[in-house]
């Protein structure tokens, strides 16, 4: 039989890649988590780490049980979070993934709406790539995420629900010189200083097909970044081109501090959706907050 004590130690082991970090992380001593790691890897008849000069490792067998207990881990705690509330204890938190578009846009149109109701849940953001999101509901660590789903069809672990859609558009400064072209060819827009999203990302990836679609060589960025924020500063102020959604330039466009161009070859039309993990027994502050989610995605639809 596993143990929770057991498991903790374990992952934070695997997390940190050093008993000596863990331990002090745990707050025990070296040789009582080297104890406990000895008696889970005794149970299970195998070896659970790669000891090296540099640190340790998980074994392949390690890296299995590190997937499940991470999991099982998260679902304690959400476990635990659920029994307080019905206690009559304060709200628990409410892990949310999101994509940085939809951080910048849709979750402070969700908080808003979270403080109106009077929900005494709390809500924690974690913004990241779609990619990172999906492992984090996989994992346990989020509750769910709200992000794009691309490539994820047919995934049974998860449950994925179209929310609504971004239209995805390339903006200047007023100021720039292609603010004033009427036409501009892929050549054009490839000679420019570019702020992009991450390379690793399906945003990214998008913007570089359509330009070798085009025959051109995709534009290397200046700045990579997940920010909006930074992104539309650059694009506002220091000459640059980006690929923003357009809900989220509706302001500045408004006020004549930034330009769309016309490339519709290049504009992309992005589904945004909320993504659950099968199986898993949402908490009632989560279901609260979901159902919050799909009213407002209702909305904009």
């Amino acid at each position: 039989m596993l143990s929770t004590s057991e498991l903790n130690c374990f992952v934070t082991v695997a997390h940190s890649g050093s008993f000596a970090r863990a331990a002090t992380e745990l707050g025990i001593s070296q040789p009582a988590l080297s104890k406990s790691i000895s008696k889970l890897e005794r149970g299970l008849a195998v070896r659970l780490f790669e000891r090296s000069a540099r640190g340790v490792t998980p074994t392949v067998f390690g890296e299995a049980l590190l997937k499940r207990a991470t999991a099982s881990l998260a679902e304690l705690r959400a476990a635990s979070r659920e029994i307080e509330i019905l206690r009559g204890g304060e709200g628990g938190f409410v892990t949310v993934g999101a994509a940085p578009a939809v951080t910048a846009d849709f979750v402070p149109d969700l908080i808003k709406s979270m403080a109106k109701s009077k929900l005494t849940s709390r809500m924690r953001v974690i913004e990241g790539l779609a990619e990172d999101l999906v492992e984090g509901v996989r994992s346990g660590t989020l509750d769910f995420a709200i992000t794009t789903a691309t490539g994820l069809g047919g995934s049974d672990d998860l449950l994925i629900r179209h929310l609504y859609e971004d239209d995805f558009v390339v903006c200047c400064g007023v100021e720039h010189r292609f603010s004033r072209s009427s036409k501009l060819t892929a050549q054009d827009l490839a000679s420019a200083l570019w702020v992009l999203a991450p390379p690793h990302g399906i945003l990214r990836k998008e913007f570089e097909r359509r330009f070798r679609n085009e025959g051109i060589e995709p534009p290397s960025a200046m700045v990579e970044t997940g920010s909006v924020t930074l992104s539309k500063l650059l694009v506002m102020e220091h000459g640059f081109l980006s690929m923003l959604p357009r809900e989220l330039l509706s302001f500045e466009e408004r006020k004549g501090y930034v330009h769309i161009l016309p490339s519709s070859w290049l504009e992309w039309r992005r589904q945004v959706s909320l993504i659950t993990r099968r199986g898993r027994v949402a908490t009632n502050s989560a279901r609260l907050v979901l159902d919050l989610v799909m009213t407002k995605a209702d909305l904009r639809v």
